[in-house]
């Protein structure tokens, strides 16, 4: 129920993830319209103070033009009128026009600056809708990957509890001996007979002949009860000499109790294959310690 809980609060997790992500989409969608409007807008007004140098440009030449011919044509027909008081009032309508379209100018300019402004906060927004998109992805393809686990434990949980009502039917007196031979060497004798009940599970003599659920015990003890379990077993189902593989089984064992286990090992499972993973050397020195014969490869 734990898992389940756990799971289920991954799930919400990346649920919230998605609606915020959705929520983040549907901004930036909002976004990209108003940066292309300002685009269409940046663009039309470059367009317009193009439109308006030409337009200047243009009427400042056919001023030029219209002066020439106005001063060849006045001095011509009137040569007692002064020509410099009518074309200083044409330059000074010029002036006015050119001082309005520069005002016009800065004014655009400090708006495309504006623009400018925009578009990149619009580019670091993008920028971290890109690495949101990225960040789903990969919380996808994590939420599939724990989707497949909580299928793989929901069927390992399925098979442990049949093998388990399996074994409760076939449970004989012969396995239960078998066990507490087993933690009675291992423990030294600190443990002698072990049995099963349906109300408490699996419990322990201890010396004084007082009974102990398992679960009440040292950590050590329990992994030593376990391993027993499991020894107990391969014996009961099969009278093959399958092998024995062991994955940091000690790593809670205090030095008396690996001695003892490893020494059951060599004594009770000599014509068995052992293999034993540690990243430890305590089973190595204890191994040489007591003339026990191994092979070591280092991987």
């Amino acid at each position: 129920s734990e898992n389940i809980i756990n799971y289920l609060f991954v799930f919400i997790t990346i649920l919230y993830f998605i609606f915020f992500i959705y929520a983040k989409i549907k901004e930036n969608k909002k976004i990209n319209n108003e940066k292309n409007n300002l685009d269409k807008e940046k663009e039309l007004i470059a367009e317009n103070i193009k439109n308006k140098k030409i337009e200047l440009e243009n009427r400042i030449s056919i001023l030029n033009q219209n002066k020439s011919k106005m001063e060849l044509e006045i001095k011509n027909k009137y040569p007692q009128i002064n020509l410099n008081n009518e074309l200083n009032k044409n330059l000074d309508e010029v002036k006015i026009i050119l001082e309005n379209s520069e005002e016009k100018n800065t004014e655009l300019k400090i708006k495309l600056k504006e623009i400018e402004i925009e578009k990149k906060n619009i580019n670091f927004e993008l920028e971290k809708l890109a690495n949101i998109e990225e960040q789903i992805s990969y919380l996808r393809e994590e939420k599939n990957e724990l989707n497949s686990l909580a299928n793989s434990i929901q069927l390992a949980k399925q098979v442990l509890e049949e093998s388990y009502d399996e074994m409760k039917k076939k449970l004989t007196p012969q396995f239960t001996q078998n066990l507490s031979n087993i933690v009675s060497i291992i423990s030294n004798g600190k443990y002698k007979n072990v049995t099963f009940t349906d109300e408490q599970g699996l419990i322990a003599e201890m010396e004084n002949g007082e009974y102990k659920k398992i679960e009440r015990l040292s950590t050590g003890t329990i992994f030593q009860m376990y391993l027993s379990l499991r020894l107990a077993i391969a014996k009961e189902i099969t009278d093959e000499k399958m092998p024995i593989i062991l994955d940091e089984p000690f790593v809670y064992y205090d030095d008396e109790r690996l001695a003892n286990t490893l020494q059951f090992l060599n004594n009770n499972c000599d014509d068995r294959q052992i293999i034993l993973f540690t990243c430890s050397n305590r089973e190595k020195e204890l191994l040489e310690k007591n003339n026990i014969n191994y092979n070591l490869i280092n991987i």
